[in-house]
């Protein structure tokens, strides 16, 4: 993000404030749904060729207990990356606007991009 907006700030927006109100939703969107569309789904596939699934399955444990463990590790992990998105955006002097809407959104979309079939 830092080398986006120094490097195409001035020349794109004419200033670098400026052009960081445009670039940090797009980062941050591009950033959650990269990582959403990548993480799940190849977990659990990679799960299901080596043999794990079967592993649990010999197991007493709930079977949805598998996906709903690798969704909450995705769910923790997008909170983290789009935490670290957050603090160097207001380093770089974003002002985002609290709640649902400036900081949950991202996640959810995260979230919700690695539940598209491909």
């Amino acid at each position: 993000m830092v080398l986006f907006l120094y490097l195409f700030g001035g020349p794109v927006a004419g200033s670098t404030a400026e052009y960081l109100q445009y670039l940090f939703p797009g980062i941050l969107a591009m950033g959650a749904g990269l990582a959403g569309m990548i993480s799940t789904g190849s977990a659990i596939n990679l799960d299901l060729k080596n043999g794990v699934t079967d592993r649990f399955r010999s197991l007493p444990v709930c079977r949805t207990a598998p996906l709903l463990g690798s969704v909450a590790a995705d769910l923790l992990r997008y909170l983290i990356a789009v935490s670290i998105l957050f603090v160097i955006g207001s380093l770089l002097g974003k002002v985002v606007s609290p709640g649902l809407g400036g900081i949950g959104r991202p996640l959810i979309r995260g979230m919700t991009a690695h539940s598209v079939p491909r």
